[in-house]
């Protein structure tokens, strides 16, 4: 599929698609851009332990790093993406959130609400879907974030 232009975004974004087989984000020819549902890792080390251990080991709650921490590494991961794929708006780009959460009560609805509001400003406001669910990927993880996006289109003169 020639047509379609896939990214990583960073070098851990390389490093986890080349682990597990898949691409960070895609970009396809309507302009429309995809990317992976982005976990709370740290973005340097890949670790969702405040000590920078994998988490193996782990088997307190407390262990892994807190949901506002993951919270924040996904949206920034997401951002980076979105750079890297021709969002030059960044989130002024994003039209559709999907948020996955281990533990979806108001608490963290509302922690999401304000994150993404502090992303995407006053005035934008991409649709949204918040999702409990048991488990996600990794161990540790307890949220995963994906966006859709489009790209600007470039003004004629």
């Amino acid at each position: 599929m020639s047509h379609l232009k896939y990214t990583d975004g960073s070098p851990l974004g390389a490093k986890f698609g080349a682990m597990c087989h898949y691409s960070q984000a895609v970009i396809l020819p309507s302009g429309i851009v995809k990317l992976s549902g982005q976990g709370g890792w740290d973005r340097e080390t890949g670790s969702l332990s405040p000590a920078g251990g994998n988490g193996e080991d782990a088997s307190k709650e407390n262990e892994f790093l807190d949901v506002a921490t993951q919270m924040d590494n996904a949206l920034d991961s997401i951002e980076t993406l979105l750079r890297d794929a021709g969002c030059s708006n960044g989130w002024s780009d994003v039209y559709q959130v999907r948020s996955f959460h281990t533990n979806l009560d108001s608490d963290a609805f509302f922690t999401m609400v304000a994150k993404i509001k502090e992303k995407c400003g006053e005035n934008h406001r991409p649709i949204w879907t918040a999702v409990g669910v048991d488990k996600l990927g990794l161990e540790g993880m307890k949220v995963e974030i994906e966006v859709e996006a489009i790209l600007p289109i470039a003004s004629s003169k």
